[in-house]
């Protein structure tokens, strides 16, 4: 039997759109540890341009240094208690919503993080706006949420060796 590959093409384009969520490009990283968080933005809104993105921090993430993109315009809002980011923005851009971008920030976690971090990412599109926020289950075998906020997942604090 021979596939046809359109139908092929189809198939996969298909099936990779029902997990396409936002997502970070490194999954883990070690408690103390600067970390730097590429948040990869697969697809719009609805099949409109992505025209914004925010990025809300967890408390456990210090020191954010948000990467310039060509084209957006780059804002943080301050913590209220310290003078860092407690998220950063990039705005009045245009992502095709058949293309894909990574938006990056570096950042420091705290020696004393949890387990897991969830990062809130606000996906703007126009007048469209999807928040991307929601816990994923504990139970692996619950549905996934709609809108899934990308988690990291903090590993034990690595310790230097002197020699």
């Amino acid at each position: 039997m021979t596939i046809k590959p359109l139908f092929l093409f189809s198939t996969l384009l298909v099936s990779s759109a029902a997990s396409a969520h936002i997502t970070l490009e490194q999954p883990s990283a070690p408690a103390g540890s600067y970390y730097k968080a590429i948040f990869r933005v697969p697809h719009g809104c609805e099949g409109h341009a992505t025209t914004g993105i925010t990025i809300e921090f967890p408390g456990a993430f210090h020191n954010a240094h948000p990467m310039p993109k060509a084209g957006w315009v780059l804002s943080t809002m301050p913590r209220k208690e310290i003078h860092e980011p407690a998220s950063v923005s990039w705005k009045e851009g245009s992502l095709p919503n058949e293309w894909y971008d990574e938006f990056v920030v570096r950042g420091q976690l705290a020696k004393d993080a949890p387990e897991v971090l969830s990062f809130t990412v606000v996906q703007q599109c126009g007048d469209v706006v999807e928040r991307w926020d929601q816990p994923m289950p504990a139970d692996e075998h619950a549905a996934e949420p709609e809108y899934p906020a990308p988690v990291l997942h903090v590993t034990a604090q690595q310790t230097e060796h002197h020699h």
